[in-house]
């Protein structure tokens, strides 16, 4: 008999005898405890799992407590030196300025050096040509005052005899 035949089940019962009620019990109360058995025994097993994925759990929990506390702390990083970098990116601008602005100064007194060197230059060349100018003339009036003593030397010696020791070449 099976199970899907339950529906003339009362039928069935009148031609059973009572041995085989008793024995057809026995086996449904068998079959019963082992289905019972078998059911305590999944429930232990699905209570040991349960447990596991509760003790899991909780070891999960605690490893994503410390990757936040990790994240955290490279969150925190990060912000700081974002800061740094704004600071820094502060401090670079002043100094580019700063240092463009000396650029330029040392380009403009540069130029005024060589500006002022040049100039004293030309200056000095003017002045040595003044002084050259002034040296010449006095050397002008050098020669001429020595061209006038040397005419009046050559002019005394024409009109005076020579003296006789000049005659005979100096001999006595």
């Amino acid at each position: 008999m099976s199970l899907l035949d339950s529906e003339n089940a009362e039928d069935d019962d009148s031609s059973m005898s009572p041995e085989d009620k008793d024995r057809v019990s026995l086996q449904i109360a068998a079959t019963e405890a082992r289905s019972e058995a078998r059911m305590a025994e999944i429930r232990g097993s699905l209570a040991v799992i349960e447990q596991r994925l509760a003790d899991r759990d909780q070891a999960y929990d605690v490893r994503f407590a410390a990757i936040d506390a990790r994240f955290a702390a490279i969150e925190q990083a990060i912000r700081d030196l974002a800061q740094a970098m704004s600071r820094l990116r502060a401090t670079l601008a002043t100094t580019i300025i700063m240092t463009a602005i000396t650029a330029c100064l040392t380009t403009i007194l540069g130029v005024a050096a060589f500006n002022a060197t040049l100039l004293s230059g030309m200056v000095s060349s003017f002045d040595s040509e003044r002084d050259v100018g002034g040296t010449h003339a006095e050397l002008q009036r050098q020669i001429a005052d020595i061209n006038a003593t040397l005419k009046r030397l050559e002019a005394r010696q024409t009109a005076e005899p020579p003296p006789p020791a000049a005659m005979d070449g100096g001999r006595r």
